[in-house]
């Protein structure tokens, strides 16, 4: 403002986003490629929470359990009878509290696949402290 009163200019701050607009662009084609790995692979996939509710299934897991996704997602392992028979819910509570995993060869019963499956528990921790995650994998591939 001068003497008068009136503008005589003005200020401005600006940044230059063009490097956080590509590190978001990079983000999203990394999901997009995650989730469709995720989705296309053989070998079933259930990620569960720390207390047994079911976060995510991949085709493969719903197609061996038999079940539609959106009959079993954000319920517990326990809706499902053949993870509730496999007593799945003792497998998550040993991972979370030893954060070691677990590898078991179980039997195809109740399943729909020949022959037996290879089924792996896992904790996932993310590096940026958020909470722990607990994978299952159902591979039905296996041959002896």
């Amino acid at each position: 403002m001068n003497n008068e009163g009136s503008q005589i200019g003005s200020v401005t701050l600006g940044r230059d986003i063009t490097s956080y607009c590509q590190i978001e662009k990079a983000l999203r084609r990394s999901q997009h490629r995650y989730e469709n790995i995720i989705e296309a692979i053989n070998i079933g996939v259930i990620l569960v929470d720390k207390e047994g509710i079911i976060r995510e299934i991949n085709p493969c897991a719903q197609e061996l359990l038999d079940i539609p996704k959106e009959d079993i997602l954000n319920k517990h392992l326990n809706v499902h009878p053949v993870l509730c028979k496999l007593e799945m819910c003792d497998m998550i509570r040993e991972v979370v509290n030893t954060g070691r995993g677990i590898s078991r060869i179980i039997s195809n019963e109740g399943v729909s696949s020949s022959g037996e499956l290879y089924c792996m528990v896992r904790l996932l921790v993310p590096e940026n402290g958020g909470p722990a995650e607990v994978l299952i994998t159902l591979d039905p591939h296996l041959s002896w």
